[in-house]
């Protein structure tokens, strides 16, 4: 109980900020998140060892259930224990099966942040072209990449539709980026193609399609959202299990 209380008293401090973690660092890695669920994490496996076993008894479906997604092999002793035909759980046979559940949750949650990383990172490489071809002047104007923009900025809503607002990391934020940057780009390569080749030079004319073509980058930027939206699926909600009132009554809520 010990070990228990001391990890979680970890988990706790690392997402108050009470470590000496480096913001950006910790925002781009998420080095906080991960430490203190991987805190609780231990601390739900420690229990498991100390627990009533009417407890563990009562929790036979759910261990069934992470048995059959993360070890086939201790599914027959679970229906075993279940029928009653073994009169003792033993907690060692269910810890590695929460352990198992623990790492494909986490390497769940970590393609979710390598896909925020990347997803910033083409937004910000994008902004800047766009930032660079506005600075020419003569190519096009701030306008014309202003309402791309907005346009871009509209089809927000696609993304944040089918969005797990409660997952570990926001990814949200960086898709909502790329699409504001995307709107921009296509706004203007749209406007200079529309342009070259003969159509409309009035300027309401091509605000108007500054705006449609901002807004029609959802095309592209939507592969981008299903493979969120798929990662964000795959990825369990962090918490214990039902009967872990240690866990529910004292662990923190981390998210990047």
């Amino acid at each position: 109980m010990q070990k228990t209380r001391a990890l979680l008293a970890r988990a706790k401090q690392i997402a108050n900020g009470d470590t000496d973690v480096k913001l950006i660092r910790d925002l781009w890695s998420g080095l906080s998140v991960e430490s203190a669920w991987r805190s609780l994490q231990q601390a739900q496996e420690e229990l498991l060892l100390i627990r009533p076993e009417e407890e563990l008894r009562g929790e036979i479906p759910y261990w069934l259930k992470l048995a059959a997604a993360h070890d086939a092999t201790a599914v027959s002793t679970l229906e075993d224990w279940q029928a009653h035909k073994q009169r003792t759980i033993d907690p060692n046979l269910v810890r590695p099966i929460l352990s198992a559940s623990h790492v494909a949750a986490n390497q769940a949650h970590m393609a979710v942040r390598r896909l925020r990383n990347r997803v910033g990172v083409w937004a910000v490489l994008l902004a800047l072209l766009v930032l660079g071809v506005w600075w020419i002047g003569n190519v096009t104007s701030g306008e014309i990449a202003g309402i791309g923009a907005l346009g871009g900025l509209l089809s927000v809503v696609f993304a944040v539709k089918s969005a797990d607002l409660g997952a570990a990391y926001n990814v949200q934020f960086a898709q909502g980026m790329l699409k504001v940057a995307s709107g921009a780009a296509t706004a203007i390569l749209a406007v200079l193609i529309l342009k070259g080749g003969g159509a409309s030079a009035d300027p309401t004319h091509v605000y108007e399609y500054a705006a449609i073509f901002g807004f029609s980058q959802q095309a592209f930027t939507r592969l981008v959202d299903e493979k969120a939206q798929a990662l964000t699926a795959k990825a369990p909600a962090r918490g214990g299990s039902p009967s872990d009132p240690l866990l529910s009554a004292e662990h923190p809520h981390p998210r990047s």
